[in-house]
Order: C-alpha cells, then sequence, then structure tokens
C-alpha cells in the first residue's frame, strides 16, 4: 500500500496501440534531458520503461516455481508495478497500451502506485489502419479487433501480454475511472499544433516552461526524425511483421486505406466515444 513510506511514483503514458505513444514518450525524453543531439530512439524504453516487459515476470515466476501463462502474469503484474514504484527515486514514466480493467480479479494497473497518467487518443479509423500493419493482418480482422473487449496484445518473445479490449471501451477505462484525471491528447491535435499541446503538456508536468527546449525537443521527436532514425538503425520495439514501424504519421491517412463500408462500420461502433472526443460534429459528421 501507498504511505509514507512507499509514495506512488508511477505516471502513465496510456494509449491504445498505434496512437502516439512513441511520440510521447520521445518528446518527453528530449525536453527532460535537454541534449543538444536527439535522443536515439532505441533509448526510449530506458527512459520510459513498458509495464509490460517480460523480463521482471519472468524472474518473479521463477522464484515461485510457476509457468509464465496468461494468469500468472496477471497475477504478478501488481507485484512488477509495485516493485517498481518502489526502486523509483522520483515520479517515473511508464508505457502502458492496458485497459485499465480487472482482469482474473486482478487490476491491470495497480491505484497504490498511480500517481498520475497522460492518455493519448487518436481517430479509430487512422488506428485501425495502423494497427492492421502492425499486427500483420487485414483491414476487416483489425476492425473487428477495435470492437471485441477481449482484444490483447499476445506475449511475445520480450513482452507480456496486455489486455487491450474495444477501442471505445479503453478510452473509457481511462477516462471514466474515478480518482484519476488523465491528461488528455488527441493525436490530431498534436499534428496540427505540436507546440501548443506540448506546451500544455510541459504545464501539466510542472517542468520548466523554456520556449527554445520546447521547439527543440519537438524538432528532436518529429516523425521525420524518429523515422530517419529507425531507417538507418532500426527500432527493437518495431513486431516483425511490419516493414517498419513509423509509417506515414499522417492524421486522415485512413481515406486512402479505408472503404466506405470499412469506415461506416467503424464510426458505427464507436461513434459515441467519437463524438465526445470530437472525431464527429453534432451532426454525425467525419471531423478528421
Amino acid at each position: 500500500m501507498t504511505g509514507p513510506e512507499m509514495p506512488a511514483r508511477i505516471v502513465w503514458l496510456a494509449s491504445y496501440p498505434k496512437s502516439g505513444n512513441t511520440w510521447l514518450r520521445a518528446f518527453l525524453a528530449n525536453y527532460i534531458e535537454n541534449r543538444e543531439s536527439p535522443i536515439p530512439i532505441n533509448e526510449l524504453g530506458r527512459f520510459a520503461p513498458h509495464e509490460a516487459t517480460r523480463a521482471p515476470y519472468d524472474a518473479l515466476a521463477k522464484q515461485s516455481g510457476k509457468e509464465l501463462d496468461d494468469g500468472e502474469v496477471y497475477r504478478l503484474r501488481p507485484q512488477v508495478q509495485r516493485m517498481t514504484n518502489r526502486r523509483a527515486q522520483t515520479f517515473v514514466f511508464m508505457k502502458t497500451h492496458a485497459a485499465l480493467v480487472q482482469v482474473n480479479g486482478v487490476r491491470t494497473i495497480a491505484p497504490e502506485v498511480t500517481a498520475g497518467a497522460i492518455y493519448v487518443v487518436r481517430n479509430p479509423l487512422d488506428v485501425a489502419v495502423s494497427f492492421a500493419s502492425h499486427m500483420g493482418c487485414g483491414l476487416d480482422e483489425a476492425i473487428a479487433a477495435l470492437t471485441n473487449e477481449a482484444t490483447e496484445l499476445p506475449i511475445v518473445q520480450n513482452l507480456v501480454h496486455e489486455h487491450l479490449g474495444s477501442w471505445s471501451g479503453h478510452v473509457r477505462s481511462w477516462l471514466e475511472t474515478p480518482g484519476l484525471s488523465p491528461h488528455l491528447i488527441r493525436y490530431e491535435d498534436l499534428s496540427r499544433d505540436p507546440e501548443g499541446v506540448f506546451g500544455k503538456l510541459v504545464e501539466f508536468l510542472r517542468l520548466p516552461p523554456e520556449p527554445g527546449r520546447l521547439r527543440r525537443a519537438i524538432a528532436f521527436a518529429s516523425f521525420k526524425e524518429l523515422a530517419g532514425q529507425e531507417s538507418s538503425g532500426g527500432f527493437k520495439e518495431k513486431p516483425s511483421s511490419p516493414d517498419r514501424f513509423f509509417r506515414s504519421g499522417k492524421a486522415g491517412s485512413w481515406r486512402d486505406a479505408l472503404s466506405e463500408s470499412q469506415a461506416e462500420r467503424i464510426v458505427a461502433d464507436h461513434g459515441q466515444v467519437m463524438r465526445r472526443l470530437g472525431y464527429l460534429d453534432s451532426g454525425g459528421a467525419l471531423v478528421f
């Protein structure tokens, strides 16, 4: 439990996959460390570790003599998060794609270690296109996954599995959890006005507001910079299926990828939350 002995130190960087989490982490790393050159993308895990990184789960499972299957992952998840919190000297950012729910009676995110959260959201039409590429599946399969409350990211070589649920359910889980008021960032606003959006984030985190530092961190975390780093040196977070992690980064690219019926299906499934977030106007027309 938290208290004087173990204050909550984890600030979650949360999102559905392919919604801008890497962009967020790259900006924060470059702003906080304030180097003269961009931070390598393969150092982002050191700056903001992934809560699903497999190594601590393997270590705890080995100590208990149990096999690391899905059930064991959820039993261990609060322990791993408490261990990270206990080792932190100050606030620590942690990446997660998990919905903020209970699975097998265990919370995916331990409230006692949670100091706050930043939630990045993206138009689900664009998410579906990027998710299909990321997972190496068809568009119809990706669209179905965004509607399925049982959707999960599986255990892979270096990550344990994460429960995603549907896109709408994921958004609601983070924005409607009592006692948690995440700082909400829309991917589309970042694309349109990175200086304004990241400036508000700096203010939210109570970091020193320095305009020159802000502009440099934005440049060092730009899509062009991140994609260039991946092209020249690879990105260890990229799954094996897509050719590249950073595809186009453009808001509204779904218009060139989805059929009319596919787009209509996504709106039918997620229209209520899309309207709440400004992806549909009052008349139900798509904004982005």
